[in-house]
């Protein structure tokens, strides 16, 4: 269960990595993406 979380949370944060590339990207997708690979991460430490 732990390394699921951990690689969704991977996944995520390369999704915001990407969106942070696009042109015209005010921040606010990545911010979001950002905020679900934190919150995945966090709970996969306390698993």
């Amino acid at each position: 269960m732990t390394n699921e979380l951990r690689a969704d949370a991977k996944q995520f944060l390369d999704r915001a990595f990407v969106s942070e590339q696009r042109e015209g990207n005010d921040g606010t997708a990545s911010e979001y993406w950002l905020a679900v690979s934190e919150t995945l991460s966090w709970v996969a430490e306390r698993v």
